[in-house]
């Protein structure tokens, strides 16, 4: 007969290994949805196309993501906290720099961040506007993610002396500026210099 502790820690390798396999296949899906994003636009990105991208029967994605929009809102909360941990390791070099430099920075970066293939500026067309996709816990997550990034550009602001409020607005206009030009730039609509950032 097996011993109580072997048979507990061979469940919980099983369990580990479950897991590891589990966020595998995740990734997996995430990086076949940026392929498809990438390769036919935020338009293609459907269920089966991503299956297919990715080697897996629709049935097997529709396991990870109810639908395309919770895919979607995953792939802009993971794009947003790398962009969070991104700008956050830039402006934390520039820590003694004048706030007004640690600012017009931020936006630089920001902007720069965006036309690097992020898929930020891509996926937006796809949510539908009657859904409310604070309501799913991945919505949670997009939006704790969306907060830490504008509180991030919020510093360099508050430290300039605006009272809370205008350092709020100031900040969502920022980040809106800088993810429309992006986008706009993406779009082929508008040709920003690099010299402008």
């Amino acid at each position: 007969m097996a011993e109580p502790a072997r048979v507990t820690d061979a469940a919980s390798e099983k369990q580990a290994r479950i897991a590891e396999v589990h966020a595998f296949k995740r990734r997996a899906i995430l990086s076949a949805a940026r392929e498809v994003i990438a390769r036919q636009g935020a338009a293609a990105l459907t269920i089966r196309n991503v299956a297919k991208a990715a080697g897996y029967t629709p049935g097997a994605v529709y396991s990870y993501y109810a639908n395309k929009d919770d895919l979607a809102l995953e792939l802009l909360s993971s794009d947003l906290h790398d962009l969070t941990r991104y700008l956050k390791g830039r402006d934390d070099k520039r820590a003694g720099e004048n706030d007004d430099v640690r600012l017009a920075a931020l936006l630089s970066d920001l902007v720069t961040k965006l036309q690097d293939g992020n898929v930020l500026a891509q996926t937006a067309p796809l949510f539908d506007t009657a859904a409310n996709p604070a309501d799913s816990e991945m919505g949670r997550a997009l939006t704790g993610r969306i907060i830490q990034m504008l509180t991030l550009m919020a510093g360099p602001l508050a430290v300039q002396g605006h009272d809370a409020d205008d350092t709020n607005r100031l900040a969502v206009t920022f980040a809106a500026l800088a993810l429309g030009t992006a986008a706009l730039e993406k779009s082929g609509r508008l040709s920003v210099p690099a010299s402008c950032w």
